[in-house]
């Protein structure tokens, strides 16, 4: 997989402030306005004309370091090739739903921008890490601050020597962008691009993920029928302790909570597509949320709870999981650098 270098779109932090979120990056003096999912690219679109954002002249392939309040994580972000895209190299560990890669499709085709990049692990390197490293001695050329993180942004200038040391890693796991990286492939053969952050597998952590699975999809008996053979078919336990969240796969369904005894993966694999096969009908709520699952407990949820050391067993194995079932950090904020994916 060739790293490129690329145009990148920054916020211009030179003369606007701008406030970000998990999901989203506003100027300031519109951060009142909800912006929802399907008009997020115009609302972007109508900032770099008003020219809230600062496109680079020069192309660039960019070492980029993301703190956080009690975690940083460093890598490369560079321009790709769609076709990059097929290669054997890049691993799956998340199957998609086709009406979200249909959504983003959509988008690529209408808005032509891509704002959030691949996140693309690769097993560590002390080699690479000894080049970052001496990089990073020099003072950064863009930095850009939100409410509970900041990016710090050197310019590359030797492609060459950052390629060589690419050249000679073998995979490439998908930490986020299923999606995206499903929807980017149909672009292939038309001078098309994406960008991605790679950064070694000692920064990538495995969060905890809630999921919710509300009850206008199934009805109530017919969920306790099933919460009754998932009983009999798998290894589910009563459980009061709600620590045991950190270490096994609990559901939880008015007031009761049962675990997954069994930690084998093909198992847990198995009960994950039953339960979104069976019980979200496709749809599925997801959040990532801490706190004790019992007072999150109601009679109109089901609630799933899937602990991230689970995710972390995954890098090695290589196996599909059903959509949403993971969840990795590190993210990038959508907006804190875009590309135009069209030449």
């Amino acid at each position: 997989m060739k790293l490129l270098p690329f145009k990148a779109i920054f916020p211009n932090t030179k003369k606007y402030s701008f406030i970000l979120n998990q999901e989203k990056l506003y100027v300031n003096d519109e951060a009142s306005l909800k912006i929802d999912k399907i008009n997020y690219n115009q609302y972007l679109l109508k900032q770099y004309k008003k020219g809230y954002f600062l496109k680079t002249f020069d192309e660039h392939i960019y070492l980029v370091k993301k703190e956080t309040l009690n975690y940083s994580s460093i890598g490369i972000i560079a321009k790709i090739n769609t076709d990059d895209l097929h290669s054997s190299k890049l691993k799956l560990h998340e199957e998609t739903i086709k009406e979200k890669v249909f959504e983003y499709q959509d988008d690529l085709n209408k808005f032509n921008i891509l704002t959030a990049p691949l996140i693309l692990s690769y097993k560590n390197n002390p080699k690479i890490n000894y080049y970052y490293n001496q990089i990073m001695k020099s003072h950064y050329n863009i930095k850009i601050s939100g409410l509970n993180n900041n990016y710090y942004f050197w310019k590359l200038t030797n492609e060459e020597l950052i390629n060589s040391y690419f050249s000679k890693l073998n995979q490439f796991f998908i930490a986020d962008g299923h999606h995206r990286i499903s929807s980017l492939k149909t672009f292939s053969n038309q001078n098309t691009h994406a960008y991605a952050f790679f950064t070694s597998e000692k920064f990538i952590q495995s969060k905890n993920i809630t999921r919710y699975y509300i009850n206008e999809y199934i009805c109530k008996n017919k969920l306790n029928n099933l919460l009754e053979e998932l009983n009999n078919k798998y290894d589910l336990l009563p459980t009061n302790h709600t620590l045991e969240k950190e270490t096994h796969i609990i559901l939880a369904y008015q007031n009761k909570l049962l675990k997954l005894n069994s930690q084998k993966i093909n198992l847990i694999k198995e009960f994950l597509t039953e339960i979104y096969v069976r019980i979200s009908n496709g749809k599925i709520n997801f959040k990532n949320i801490s706190g004790e699952i019992i007072h999150l407990v109601s009679d109109e949820q089901l609630i799933l709870y899937i602990p991230g050391i689970i995710g972390k067993e995954l890098i090695n194995k290589h196996m599909l999981f059903p959509p949403h079932s993971t969840y990795f950090e590190p993210k990038f904020n959508n907006g804190i650098i875009s590309i135009l994916i069209k030449d």
